[in-house]
């Protein structure tokens, strides 16, 4: 049997043969370079078959430079295409479905993206600890790419379709905050830990954000001109925070944010106890810090959001030993922190 042009035969062990083919799509615009696709078979007429489906796609306009990619950097290549005026934070958020992609779905061609492929994926990160809105926002940015890229040619139908997510749901805000034992415990803890130990820092932060109701931007902007630890009563100014999206220090974004809060005493120990330590640390090793923050730690780093969510939601599994349906996020922690205020409250009465 004659091959068409673009298959070839080839002699395996045991008298056995397998049939490769290559589709030839055009070039890249932008190196120059012929693009090609490869795919083997077991028999020639299963090889001339796709040979022939591939080459109707091509005059129906299949692109060949999308489809022939990975799925990963196909969805980097798209964002980096159409997705240049996104605001940062959305430029962000891009960024992190790009990884996630390239976790869940390692070296997966874009053309072999199928509907149960993502379904079975989806339900890994579900048995995973993954929660039902996370799956939904990365199912979302996934559809917003299979939609383009039927668009561009380099799919026939999407694959993302009808997806039925597994992850556990989130409580509802009325539920996002510890109980009153398991705030004292909490405290307890992070107070015993020493200002020179290993995250020391990120300890601080949530023993601050839990006694003061402070969100996490607040806390991780917050310069020591802010803190006033020799007030009759002792304060935080919050006039700054940390913006994510930007990574920069800036004022908060509303007049109502601007407040003054009061800091326990338990905590102002705590404050005074690291901003001795820090400053001998800073003189030790000659680093003036010109925006002056309280949460630079001794390496003169800022902590990063995400390595603060990371810790404290390690924190909540090792020490507080809690169930992953039990578990909040650090916003929880203003939550728990306005609760409790209104738990005393109650109390004295």
């Amino acid at each position: 049997m004659k091959l068409p042009k673009g298959i070839k035969e080839n002699r395996l062990a045991n008298n056995k043969r397998s049939y490769k083919v290559t589709i030839y799509g055009g070039y890249d615009p932008v190196t120059n370079k012929k693009i090609r696709e490869y795919k083997t078979f077991a028999t020639a007429q299963e090889a001339i078959d796709y040979q022939q489906e591939r080459q109707v796609a091509l005059k129906k306009g299949y692109n060949m430079k999308f489809g022939t990619m990975e799925f990963s950097d196909a969805f980097n290549l798209w964002v980096k295409t159409y997705k240049t005026d996104v605001s940062p934070a959305s430029w962000k958020s891009y960024g992190y479905t790009y990884r996630k992609i390239k976790e869940t779905f390692p070296k997966v061609k874009l053309s072999e993206l199928s509907r149960s492929m993502i379904q079975s994926r989806l339900n890994d990160l579900g048995k995973k600890g993954y929660s039902h809105e996370s799956q939904r926002k990365l199912l979302n940015r996934i559809k917003q790419f299979t939609r383009a890229m039927i668009y561009e040619g380099a799919l026939e139908r999407d694959p993302a379709i009808d997806i039925r997510l597994n992850g556990h749901r989130g409580k509802p805000n009325s539920e996002k905050f510890w109980e009153v034992e398991t705030y004292r415990t909490a405290i307890k803890k992070w107070e015993a830990v020493k200002v020179d130990e290993e995250n020391a820092d990120f300890y601080l932060i949530m023993l601050t954000a839990v006694q003061t109701g402070m969100r996490l931007g607040e806390i991780i902007g917050l310069s020591f001109d802010h803190l006033k630890l020799d007030n009759d009563i002792p304060i935080i100014e919050v006039r700054q925070l940390y913006v994510v999206a930007t990574k920069k220090i800036g004022p908060v974004k509303t007049p109502s944010s601007v407040r003054d809060v009061p800091i326990p005493d338990r905590l102002v120990n705590k404050l005074r106890q690291w901003k001795r330590y820090i400053t001998q640390v800073n003189f030790a090793s000659g680093y003036r810090d010109s925006e002056n923050l309280v949460f630079r730690n001794a390496n003169h780093v800022m902590p990063h959001e995400d390595g603060v969510g990371y810790r404290f939601r390690r924190f909540q599994e090792t020490e507080l030993h809690m169930d992953i349906t039990n578990i909040i996020t650090f916003h929880g922690l203003r939550h728990t922190y306005l609760t409790y205020l209104i738990t005393v409250a109650k109390m004295d009465a």
